[in-house]
């Protein structure tokens, strides 16, 4: 059994990327795996019709001044999977969920390691506008997993 640790809400709004950039939406602590146990977007000023792609990251600085990074130019991201739902109708009453009650392309829960990032990456169209991300997560120690 994993060793008591504690459940945190995170938020994130992504600004408008371009095909085969992502932005860092959530960050596991240097000691601690994070398990994700729901995790859902929707458009913030976005309209554009696209995929989200999701990665796996140690967890570093972007040298670009929005903070996302160029996941073409960067060989130590890891491909979590492709969200094979359309971004363009997402809202507060039709989220996209990608981690917590399964759905076609989504999750059950996803476990990030210590000192890692969650990077969601523009899929075949870029994203005009924002996107916010959120999601509830169980920080607990590395030992018995």
């Amino acid at each position: 059994m994993a060793s008591l640790g504690q459940f945190n809400y995170y938020k994130t709004l992504a600004p408008a990327t371009d095909t085969a950039f992502g932005y860092p939406i959530i960050y596991a602590p240097a000691d601690k795996a994070l398990k994700i146990t729901s995790l859902a977007c929707v458009n913030g000023t976005n309209t554009a019709n696209s995929e989200i792609i999701f990665y796996i990251a140690p967890t570093q600085t972007s040298t670009l001044a929005d903070g996302s990074f160029d996941l073409v130019a960067n060989d130590f991201f890891f491909p979590l999977g492709l969200v094979s739902l359309s971004t363009g109708a997402m809202t507060g009453v039709s989220p996209m969920v990608i981690a917590g009650i399964p759905a076609k392309g989504a999750y059950s829960e996803i476990i990030l390691p210590p000192g890692s990032m969650l990077i969601a990456g523009t899929g075949s169209v870029n994203f005009n506008g924002t996107i916010q991300y959120s999601a509830t997560g169980y920080e607990c120690e590395v030992d018995g997993y």
